[in-house]
């Protein structure tokens, strides 16, 4: 199942299984049951991409994220 981001006030992207959002300046990974978020990437390396605000995107194995201040694509193992 893959998944595409979309909204007025932030992005998050579900896969089914859990659901993808930035916040803080992390990646974050929920799952749909609820739970314990877990962090895929934390501030210091989304600093480094310099992600824009754009869609998430996912796929069966990865998240896709708008980077360098929307000049490119970076993509991160779920």
């Amino acid at each position: 199942m893959t998944g595409t981001s979309h909204g007025d006030t932030g992005y998050a992207v579900t896969d089914g299984q859990s659901i993808y959002y930035l916040d803080a300046g992390s990646l974050w990974k929920l799952p749909v049951t609820c739970g314990t978020p877990g962090k895929l990437i934390d501030a210091a390396i989304t600093n480094r991409y310099n992600f824009a605000d754009g869609p998430i995107v996912v796929d069966d194995t990865s998240v896709y994220l708008v980077a360098f201040g929307g000049q490119g694509i970076v993509k991160i193992a779920k």
